[in-house]
């Protein structure tokens, strides 16, 4: 069991189904060729999640059910088919099958990227995304609550409201919210959204890897349970075309440097300064279909630009109110998409601001 990692196994009552959740961030070298037969048993192209079972004695002492969890969909099957291979990373769960066995999934560019952190280690980064999502009517591909091939009042009203007909499908939302906490993720937050049907949440504070994977754990989660409710989750960067607004995945960057006052604000512009230098290589990672959505309007910075500020929703880095005052703090780049990659995004940032 030594050789192990997991997080915190916890029950939780009533609501969708009782169960154990437990989630496996490692795993030790001698099953690494047994993952690897696994995860490609389970991620060909086209097709659905697959479950594959392994026997191992470490696994006995957990008791059934457990929540089953698989965070990967079919479209990325065949470009991460081989991302375990020489790996050391994986995410795993514990699917709801007698005698407790294992599934896993390889992730995408992790290899890469740990590679990258661990040159920053001393650094002491801390990370915190926070996408956003539209929950659609599976049959019309059309929000929520929206009238059937018409719209809703314009935006305005439904940002972090609370109420019917402003507040739409929060179910959805706070279940996620609580299977997250449940599967022992760093979530620290969810709020309603500018466009009518649309909500986010934060992962984080995270360090080292950690962030891709607890985001891309969360994704996975989201779906399923969108599943139970019959409701599809999209993360397109522009989920409605025209007036409306679209879905970010903002990334609230910092450092053990960033944080120490009163040289903190001075790292942080300077930081802000490299970023410039390299906007249009962030952009070009930085999430299918952004174009869409960094028009320079609806809260955004047009992507052709590279602008900071504090407390300025229409930059591409946002920096808190309080980080001038306080001589220190935190920085948001809002200009990753919902659809982001984490471990791109992670690594970009890193290179950029510590390693040029």
């Amino acid at each position: 069991m030594s050789s192990w990692r997991l997080a915190a196994s916890r029950h939780h009552k009533g609501g969708l189904r009782q169960g154990r959740v437990a989630l496996m961030l490692e795993a030790p070298a001698d099953l690494q060729q047994q993952l690897l037969g696994a995860a490609k048993g389970g991620m060909q192209a086209g097709s659905a999640p697959h479950t594959s079972v392994l026997q191992d004695p470490h696994l006995t002492h957990l008791c059934c059910p457990p929540l089953f969890l698989f965070p990967h969909d079919a479209q990325h099957a065949a470009s991460h088919a081989n991302a375990l291979r020489g790996a050391e990373r994986a995410l795993c769960a514990f699917p709801c099958a007698p005698p407790p066995s294992l599934l896993c999934c390889p992730l995408p560019h992790c290899a890469c990227t740990d590679a990258v952190l661990k040159r920053v280690r001393m650094s002491v980064r801390r990370d915190r995304t926070a996408p956003e999502y539209a929950l659609l009517n599976v049959a019309t591909k059309w929000p929520l609550g929206w009238p059937k091939g018409g719209y809703p009042a314009v935006q305005g009203p439904y940002y972090c409201s609370a109420g019917a007909g402003v507040s739409i499908a929060r179910d959805v939302c706070e279940v996620h919210y609580r299977l997250c906490l449940y599967a022992g993720l760093e979530i620290s937050g969810i709020n309603g959204e500018v466009l009518p049907s649309q909500w986010e949440y934060q992962v984080g504070p995270c360090t080292g890897i950690d962030m891709g994977d607890q985001l891309w754990m969360s994704r996975y989660i989201m779906h399923r349970v969108c599943e139970m409710f019959n409701v599809e989750c999209t993360f397109d960067p522009k989920p409605v075309p025209g007036d409306w607004n679209g879905s970010g995945g903002h990334v609230n960057f910092s450092t053990k440097a960033t944080r120490t006052a009163p040289g903190g604000w001075d790292v942080i512009q300077e930081h802000c300064k490299k970023l410039e230098k390299r906007h249009a290589i962030h952009i070009a990672v930085y999430g299918e279909g952004n174009e869409r959505r960094l028009t320079g309007k609806h809260e955004t910075s047009s992507m052709n630009d590279f602008a900071w500020g504090v407390a300025n929703r229409g930059c591409s880095i946002r920096v808190s109110r309080m980080t001038p005052v306080d001589k220190c703090g935190y920085y948001e780049d809002r200009r990753p998409a919902s659809n982001l990659d984490p471990y791109v995004v992670t690594k970009m940032l890193v290179e950029s601001t510590l390693l040029m």
